[in-house]
């Protein structure tokens, strides 16, 4: 009995450590699964963390890029309305003609200047000291100008594109005009000065033809290389006439 109380008792002690082992082995494959799964977790709250942080880095870029976009829409509109009127500027100076008039009078700056595109500018004291020929203006029109000139003791010489010319100067200068205009020519250009001097180049509408002219108060040192010039030129014959009438 004592020999099967012994027998007994081993099978117990077999059957306890097989299960001793087999719980060990479960716990060790516990341990095992947990440690994986742990490092699995590890894995991916780390690449979590990087996909969080490149969505951060990407946020701020975008507000980064939002922020400095009307800025610099911004600059580019006040580069490009700088460079417009930089380039109107130049424009106008292209088109501005050497058709400008200036006098000083009586204490007064006046003056009339012709642009392209048919547009004039005059200063506000010109009507004032040229009432006749503001009175013109008023009526034909600043802008219908195609040529003016200014003189002193208010003379003057307007012509519109429509033909219509007016003019205030000495007899003399008034003949000349009429002269220069006669035959279907038209006056080129006019100056008129003091002591009834006056320079006027005329011809047809596409050429300069001659030249007529009376200058008084000048020394001759000046005069003379004019006359040399312009006698040359079919203006001797106008000269001629102009002198015999």
């Amino acid at each position: 009995m004592k020999v099967a109380i012994q027998e007994r008792d081993r099978e117990a002690e077999d059957v306890m450590r097989e299960e001793r082992d087999r719980c060990t082995k479960m716990i060790q494959k516990v341990e095992s699964d947990t440690g994986s799964l742990r490092s699995n977790m590890n894995s991916l709250l780390a690449e979590r963390d990087k996909r969080v942080a490149k969505m951060e880095q990407n946020m701020k870029k975008q507000q980064a890029a939002h922020s400095a976009g009307p800025k610099k829409i911004n600059d580019r509109q006040q580069r490009i309305e700088k460079e417009k009127v930089e380039l109107e500027k130049q424009q106008r100076q292209r088109e501005r003609k050497k058709r400008s008039v200036e006098i000083n009078c009586q204490k007064s700056r006046v003056w009339i200047a012709g642009y392209s595109k048919r547009t004039w500018r005059m200063g506000q004291a010109l009507t004032t000291v040229y009432p006749s020929l503001g009175a013109y203006l008023n009526t034909y029109g600043l802008d219908n100008l195609e040529l003016c000139t200014l003189g002193p003791n208010a003379s003057y010489y307007a012509r519109w594109r429509n033909g219509r010319w007016w003019s205030w100067a000495s007899e003399e200068t008034s003949t000349a005009i009429f002269v220069a205009q006669s035959s279907g020519s038209h006056i080129k250009a006019i100056a008129m000065g003091y002591e009834g001097s006056y320079v006027i180049s005329y011809g047809p509408p596409n050429n300069t033809s001659g030249r007529i002219w009376t200058l008084r108060g000048i020394s001759k040192d000046t005069t003379q290389p004019l006359t040399n010039v312009w006698t040359r030129t079919s203006g001797e014959k106008a000269l001629r006439q102009l002198h015999s009438t």
